[in-house]
């Protein structure tokens, strides 16, 4: 039996029943309920679940635990949705939001400065003292075998004189990483306690910050610094209302855990192409229909199924694993319905392939905004399992997108929890 391929995609399947009796809590992952905060005395401004239509409140759809790997904040996804038939397939009608509680500030890793401790040297059992050489004697003492070597020491005259001179363009002998991630580990599955032990300082991506910083020689300066050089200021900030408090009562959604794991496939995952016989079996259809009066129906179902590679390889791709709810790839790309919608049209070039640069940026911080998650077909029938509504979610799959900097939030400077709306594309049924 031939082995399946992970791949770097995390999906999220329903899980059962979740409440607080439990072990419910703001680590978890989970389809519908109610938003938990990060702490209970922050939570998020009301707005963000205010449908931007009927300025209804929504639905949760899902709140995902997403910490960044390598940092110490703990890092929340929410999603909110509008079930009004009215407000289906309308912008702001599918919302998201960002909520972050900063950990211990981990050193910039441009200004990282990491310093090799000299070894030392072992010292000799007091019972075999090292001998003490005598400069004049003509042979050299026996050689004691408890005596360190001195790596600082000059060599002999008659050596070469570049022998014990290590060489400075050798590349660091590499480490094992005591904080790399296992393989396959959950970017959002619960975490430990809100009290963690500490990290030892390790290099990590900076978010763009106001406070400056002292001068890094050129010689030293990373990619990531100087492309932080060509990005534009962030426009003037503009007064903020204060947060709009959370009602005591939301309409909401039996609540599902998500458990968490890699995505796994037959075989490795392929650019999407046709078979060709496939082609010319719906190029034959097409034609027939033509022929048979149905020349627009026709063509129009030629060009939708023989054309449209995206929507095959979302089927494919899905297929493997029906059930998923949820997939995760931070920085990753988002698995399209539909190249034909707006969102398909916006986020795919002309050779069906995915434009990140198409996302808009971070408002706060102009960094680039990058695919984090999105929710899947099967997330509806978990959602409206056993729930009578008066309509449906018309949704088939809802992306969200997040500042690849992960910057800083309004409500942080008081060591609290920062909140803000990130982007979401939808496309519908």
């Amino acid at each position: 039996m031939a082995s399946k391929i992970k791949t770097s995609v995390l999906l999220g399947y329903p899980d059962g029943p979740a409440s607080g009796e439990n072990g419910l809590d703001q680590y978890c992952t989970f389809l519908g309920g109610e938003p938990l905060w990060l702490t209970p005395n922050t939570p998020g401004d009301a707005r963000y679940a205010q449908c931007g239509v009927c300025k209804s409140y929504m639905n949760l759809l899902l709140q995902a635990y997403a910490p960044i790997e390598g940092s110490n904040d703990e890092r929340v996804i929410y999603v909110w949705g509008c079930a009004q038939k009215a407000c289906q397939k309308r912008p702001g009608s599918v919302r998201a939001a960002r909520a972050v509680l900063r950990g211990e500030k981990l050193p910039d890793v441009v200004n990282l400065q990491i310093e090799e401790e000299e070894p030392e040297e072992p010292t000799a059992p007091a019972s075999a003292p090292t001998p003490v050489a005598n400069p004049f004697a003509m042979t050299a003492p026996a050689a004691n075998p408890f005596a360190a070597v001195n790596p600082f020491s000059a060599p002999p005259a008659s050596a070469s004189p570049f022998v014990g001179i290590s060489n400075p363009f050798a590349a660091p002998t590499s480490a094992p990483n005591s904080f790399a991630s296992p393989a396959g580990a959950n970017p959002f599955a619960a975490g430990p306690a809100p009290s963690k032990p500490k990290k030892a300082p390790q290099p990590k991506f900076a978010p763009p910050t106001t406070t400056s910083k002292p001068a890094v020689p050129a010689s030293t300066r990373s990619f990531a610094s100087i492309a932080k050089q060509n990005i534009p200021p962030p426009p003037p900030s503009k007064p903020r209302d204060p947060p709009l408090p959370w009602p005591e009562t939301v309409p909401s959604y039996p609540c599902q855990y998500l458990f968490i794991t890699p995505e796994t496939l037959k075989s490795a995952p392929k650019k999407a192409k046709a078979p060709k016989d496939r082609i010319e079996e719906l190029a034959k259809e097409a034609v027939a229909d033509m022929k048979n009066g149905a020349e627009e129906w026709g063509g129009e179902k030629y060009e939708s199924s023989a054309l449209d590679k995206v929507f095959r390889k979302f089927t494919e791709r899905v297929t493997e694993n029906s059930e998923q709810c949820v997939r995760y790839e931070r920085s990753g790309a988002p698995l399209l319905i539909s190249s034909k919608d707006a969102v398909g049209k916006q986020l795919l070039t002309e050779d069906r392939e995915y434009n990140p640069s198409a996302i808009p940026a971070c408002p706060h911080c102009r960094s680039p905004r990058v695919f984090e998650l999105q929710l899947m077909p099967h997330a509806v029938a978990i959602l409206e399992e056993d729930v009578v509504l008066n309509a449906g979610l018309d949704w088939c799959v809802i992306l969200v997108a997040t500042c690849l900097g992960d910057c800083s939030l309004p409500g942080m400077d008081d060591g609290g929890v920062g909140y803000t709306e990130e982007w979401v594309a939808v496309q519908w049924e």
